[in-house]
């Protein structure tokens, strides 16, 4: 009777435990959303003011300095939150009388791992090369089809997790994932202008651009989170950190060796230092906080919830911009936007169905 009464108790515990865990989860979840949301958002105005504020008649036209700022910045903001975290870990270890090290030589610990770092470099090639390729397009196909082939990320995460990975996902992830990626379509997509059409010669390479960086994001993000899965000591933290730094270095070497965008920007900055301290500056401690959230999300979860998060907050700045700026509404819009939400709703519904289902 006794060990029957401690069975029960111990099952109860475990169940505490486990609806902790869920609230938690939940908790985190939401956090990130809010976080990614909020700080993308404000990337996204200093964006645009970078792209399209004209000093004495001139813009800034200089790409790859903006991401050489946004690399520097978040591997800083980066390492100081690791240290933060790495500096905790430590008190409690010397609360308890035992040894501690220093900050430096945990680094070096951690980085010893050749497998680790090997990853490290394909998924920084992979990320940085994906961009530049995805504004390639642009010289070939219009903004809209740009935005509408980008809101498929979620198709080639699947595919790359299945047939490289051999990652095995329930169905209904795959019926949510076109879903979600045919209602963010039906809302963007806009009937394509005289001069669009014009210029159809060159879209079939403007395509292959396109699908290229989109496989190589499927790569980048399904990657990402096998290293999770692989390296049990790696956090978000340290992935943000190091792709950064790995980042920093290449598109500085690109920066100085292949082009003279370096040279340019310091110069132009030189004659107009507000496009630095005004735009550039704010938009790289944004995308660097906004950083943060998106790799908690990806070691609390994986790809596929942090993918669903970009696309959505995309069609919601869209929403957002049309009750701002009064512009029309029609059918087609309205049904992408209920497709979206009855995507997400269903997947909700679907976990916590599982999570209610004894096993």
């Amino acid at each position: 009777m006794a060990e029957e009464k401690t069975a029960k108790e111990v099952e109860s515990c475990d169940k505490v435990d486990e609806n902790h865990k869920s609230s938690n989860n939940i908790f985190t979840l939401v956090w990130c959303v809010i976080g990614i949301y909020s700080s993308f958002l404000s990337w996204s105005y200093f964006h645009e003011r970078v792209s399209s504020t004209k000093y004495n008649g001139e813009k800034f036209q200089a790409p790859l300095f903006i991401q050489l700022v946004q690399n520097f910045f978040a591997f800083i903001i980066g390492l100081i939150y690791l240290n933060y975290k790495f500096s905790k870990k430590e008190k409690i270890i010397k609360e308890n009388d035992k040894s501690v090290q220093s900050f430096s030589s945990y680094l070096l610990e951690f980085y010893r791992d050749k497998d680790l770092i090997n990853t490290l470099l394909m998924v920084s090639i992979t990320q940085s090369i994906s961009t530049p390729v995805g504004n390639s397009s642009l010289n070939h196909i219009d903004f809209v089809t740009y935005l509408l082939g980008k809101s498929c990320k979620l198709i080639p995460v699947l595919i790359i997790h299945t047939c490289l990975y051999k990652r095995k996902f329930p169905l209904y992830k795959y019926l949510i994932a076109v879903i979600i990626t045919f209602g963010v379509f039906l809302f963007s997509y806009k009937k394509p202008s005289a001069v669009a059409i014009a210029t159809e010669g060159n879209s079939l390479l403007g395509m292959g651009y396109l699908f290229l960086s989109l496989i190589l994001d499927g790569l980048t993000n399904s990657t990402q989170d096998q290293m999770f899965r692989k390296f049990t000591k790696m956090t978000g933290i340290h992935l943000m950190v190091s792709l950064n730094f790995i980042s920093l270095f290449l598109v500085l070497f690109y920066s100085i060796v292949i082009t003279d965008q370096l040279s340019r920007s310091i110069e132009f900055i030189s004659q107009y230092p507000d496009v630095f301290y005004n735009n550039i500056l704010w938009y790289a401690i944004c995308g660097s906080i906004g950083q943060i959230f998106i790799f908690l999300t990806l070691e609390s979860f994986d790809s596929m919830i942090l993918i669903t998060i970009n696309v959505t907050r995309k069609m919601f700045s869209m929403i957002l911009s049309l009750i701002i700026f009064n512009h029309p509404l029609n059918g087609t819009k309205v049904l992408g936007i209920f497709l979206v939400f009855f995507g997400i709703s269903l997947e909700s519904y679907i976990k916590l169905k599982q999570k209610k289902t004894p096993k």
